[in-house]
């Protein structure tokens, strides 16, 4: 016969994390809430997960714009090199990002709504009572108001990264409705618009100007071949703007290099080089630094 030790004490001292042990947990656990809370700080937000609980619209544009489109990670279809000296640079042709397009459209979307609740105000405290107390109050202390702080809102709200985004979110809804709203208050509307509430709504909801007919006070309709020469020159626009874009961005978009005079201090000679060749070259390219 073997006499059989009694393990189980061995067992639970082997299972039984020690104090360092328990230390080191509470560390690496401690870390790790550190990174992710620098990773994603509105995950641990009371508010952000309000908003995610009750407002799921919010959630859900949230995640259309997960990504932030900041780097551009696209793979070149096929490359080609440009002589240029001694040396060559590099090109490649790159498909369109789908998911830019994706998010542009939502962008434009909610400033469309946003347009026409916008619209609701303006015709009622604004159209219908313009020339009054009220009309000016509620154009120059609500609607400009407003307009002002909306990208200051949206943009962190919805975590929009992308600068072409965000110029949307700047230029579209806040400069269209401002100017708008003082055409409203001083009666300089286009005809037909302020002719009810739908027309108003509708002009205020889109970004271009819309035509309508005089008598009915309805929108012209387009025909087909309207809209497909406005596609035509979109895509054909978009391809142009796209190759030269591309063909300046290795010089960091100035070509032609201009040079700095002075210590900072607005001189003569600064004045003058606006007016150089290379200075007015960069800027019919269109430049930008």
């Amino acid at each position: 016969f073997t006499q059989e030790k009694d393990t189980s004490d061995i067992n639970q001292s082997s299972i039984t994390p020690t104090k360092r042990e328990i230390k080191q947990t509470h560390t690496h656990t401690s870390r790790r809430a550190r990174y992710i809370q620098q990773r994603h700080p509105s995950s641990n937000n009371p508010a952000h997960t309000y908003a995610q609980k009750n407002m799921p619209l919010l959630g859900l544009l949230k995640q259309v714009f997960s990504n932030k489109l900041v780097t551009d990670v696209r793979q070149p279809l096929f490359i080609f090199d440009i002589p240029q000296g001694e040396d060559t640079i590099t090109y490649g042709f790159v498909a369109p990002e789908l998911l830019f397009w994706v998010e542009l459209g939502v962008v434009l979307l909610v400033t469309a709504i946003c347009g026409a609740l916008t619209s609701i105000l303006i015709y009622n405290y604004i159209v219908r009572q313009r020339g009054t107390w009220n009309a000016y109050l509620v154009g120059y202390g609500i609607i400009i108001p407003i307009c002002i702080a909306f990208p200051y809102v949206m943009i962190p709200l919805l975590e929009i990264e992308n600068k072409i985004l965000k110029f949307c979110h700047i230029s579209i809804f806040p400069i269209l409705t401002m100017f708008r709203c003082s055409e409203a208050m001083y009666g300089f509307s286009p005809p037909s618009v302020e002719h009810s509430h739908q027309t108003f709504m509708l002009y205020y909801a889109n970004i271009p100007h819309i035509h309508f007919d005089p008598k009915t006070h309805v929108p012209l309709k387009s025909s087909w071949a309207d809209v497909k020469e406005k596609l035509y020159y979109f895509v054909y626009e978009l391809c142009v703007v796209g190759a030269v874009l591309s063909f300046l961005s290795p010089f960091d978009y100035v070509p032609w290099t201009v040079e700095e005079k002075g210590d900072g201090v607005l001189l003569l000679e600064e004045v003058g080089s606006l007016f150089r060749w290379n200075h007015i070259l960069n800027n019919l390219m269109g430049a930008s630094k």
